[in-house]
């Protein structure tokens, strides 16, 4: 009786090793299958090891210099590079070196910033110090015409057209809206903008002159207060589109260059979702060195 006992103990020892063996085997197999399946679908869609690639930012920089040309064939040749090599995904962020970094070869000693509190951050945090901002929290494309909010090089106090007036420019950077997105008429937005632009132009008539597009805004920023939406903005933009090309100066469309993949600005680059972190105004000055270069003989 004993044996017996014995060679079912046996029986059932010898099935259980054949099962984890085969278990065993069956792991191998799918491993390895795993690792070849990788390693194709990898190199078909364009993956990169981590060491290889660019950061997020470096990304979005690349998407910033693609759309500086406003042809139909840029934008289709952008959408095809999603399905490129990657050989091609690391030209591209190649490319992106061209922009990043362009501040660096540009003092901005001819040119000045016109805006409210956002280009008021930005002569704070670009390190220009050759440049000249006229610029003041809660300023408006209305009060820019009248209040004496900017300190004149005599020490008094006087409006931008007057601190526009006191030195000759070659390069003048415009920026406003978002104080005015609460404004119910739009025609009287792009009226105002137009009779600002004209008085710069009188100030400065051998300046080029850039209207940029308003900066977008997070989600943060909507959250806090339905007026600031990137709707509103977009609606706005084609109204400082407007006051441009009536006036005959050139039009910046820098407001895409700042969103992430929702439309919106990213959290981190406004501690509010509305005014520039140091990093980000860092950013925007790059951009605009590269955008506008500046003159040969500056």
């Amino acid at each position: 009786m004993q044996p017996e006992k014995t060679r079912i103990r046996q029986k059932r020892l010898q099935i259980q090793q054949g099962v984890i063996s085969i278990a065993c085997l069956a792991l191998i197999v799918f491993v390895f299958s795993w690792l070849i399946n990788t390693a194709v679908t990898g190199r078909k869609h364009g993956l990169l090891p981590a060491s290889a690639g660019k950061n997020s930012s470096s990304q979005a920089e690349v998407t910033m210099k693609k759309k500086n040309t406003s042809s139909a064939a840029s934008s289709s040749a952008a959408e095809s590079k999603a399905d490129t090599s990657s050989q091609d995904n690391s030209s591209a962020d190649d490319s992106a070196a061209v922009y990043d970094g362009a501040a660096m070869k540009d003092d901005f000693s001819d040119a000045c910033f016109i805006g409210d509190s956002r280009t008021l951050g930005l002569g704070l945090n670009c390190d220009k110090a050759k440049a000249d901002f006229y610029a003041s929290q809660g300023l408006n494309i209305s009060s820019a015409l009248t209040d004496q909010v900017i300190e004149l090089q005599n020490g008094n106090m006087g409006t931008v057209l007057e601190a526009v007036a006191q030195k000759e420019y070659k390069r003048i950077f415009v920026m406003f809206g978002i104080n005015e997105l609460g404004w119910p008429y739009p025609e009287n937005f792009v009226e105002k903008y137009e009779e600002l632009i004209e008085g710069i132009k009188a100030a400065q008539p051998n300046a080029s002159i850039y209207v940029q597009s308003i900066l977008p805004v997070a989600a943060s920023a909507v959250n806090n207060d339905a007026v600031f939406t990137n709707e509103n903005i977009n609606a706005f933009n084609a109204y400082v589109e407007q006051a441009a090309n009536e006036t005959g100066v050139n039009y910046l469309d820098i407001n895409g260059y700042f969103k992430d993949d929702s439309g919106m600005l990213p959290e981190d680059a406004a501690a509010d979702g509305i005014h520039f972190v140091r990093a980000y105004c860092l950013k925007w000055i790059d951009l605009l060195a590269y955008l506008v270069p500046q003159p040969a003989n500056g």
